[in-house]
């Protein structure tokens, strides 16, 4: 039963976000932050560069939620964004994906896990 409730509040959460209430998002915000932060700080090391990606994360959450599709909790929706915005500053940085999924596959799911 939590998890339809929680399925609930999600989808009157980011309603009330579409339809304005932008104080809402901080609510996700407060929500998800120690999820995105934990996965952000397992594959990246650079204190800088986290608090970017961090900060990206969430202008990214903000600026697709209307995509949003409720299949999932909106918490594994937000770590996925932060698992790819990640993986992609990382290949930008010419680390080989190989050596990411490797060091990052068993913490990632361990986040995903925590969710839960």
């Amino acid at each position: 039963m939590s998890n339809e409730s929680d399925h609930f509040s999600d989808k009157t959460i980011v309603t009330n976000i579409l339809n304005g209430n932008i104080q809402g998002f901080a609510i996700v915000v407060k929500n998800t932050e120690k999820l995105v932060t934990h996965i952000v700080r397992k594959m990246t090391s650079n204190e800088d560069d986290q608090k970017d990606l961090v900060q990206d994360v969430y202008l990214k959450a903000y600026q697709n939620l209307s995509s949003f599709q409720f299949k999932s909790k909106l918490s594994t929706w937000i770590a996925n964004i932060a698992y790819n915005t990640t993986i992609n500053y990382l290949q930008k940085k010419k680390i080989s994906i190989i050596e990411i999924e490797k060091i990052v596959d068993n913490k990632f799911r361990a986040c995903l896990n925590f969710t839960k």
